[in-house]
């Protein structure tokens, strides 16, 4: 880990993935606020973690962020089934 130490790095994954971890990695994060919210396709969510006592904490920085993208990328296409 050590080797990694003030390196930014990306990691993709599917927003449900992320969404599962996050208890795990931000422990002062109350995960309840953000269900049922859409998550946009490419969006990103930005976690700062720290090693420290051979653990990792995250600090959440920013939650499902689409504000790069625009035009027709930015549509969003909602992945929760139709209440109708």
């Amino acid at each position: 880990m050590s080797n990694k130490s003030g390196k930014n790095i990306i990691i993709v994954a599917h927003g449900g993935i992320i969404s599962a971890t996050l208890r795990d990695l931000c422990q002062d994060v109350d995960v309840e606020q953000f269900r049922g919210r859409e998550n946009h396709n490419c969006s990103i969510t930005l976690i700062e973690l720290a090693y420290a006592n051979g653990r990792l904490a995250g600090a959440l920085k920013a939650w499902a962020s689409h504000a790069h993208l625009s035009g027709e990328a930015a549509d969003l296409i909602s992945g929760s089934p139709d209440d109708k």
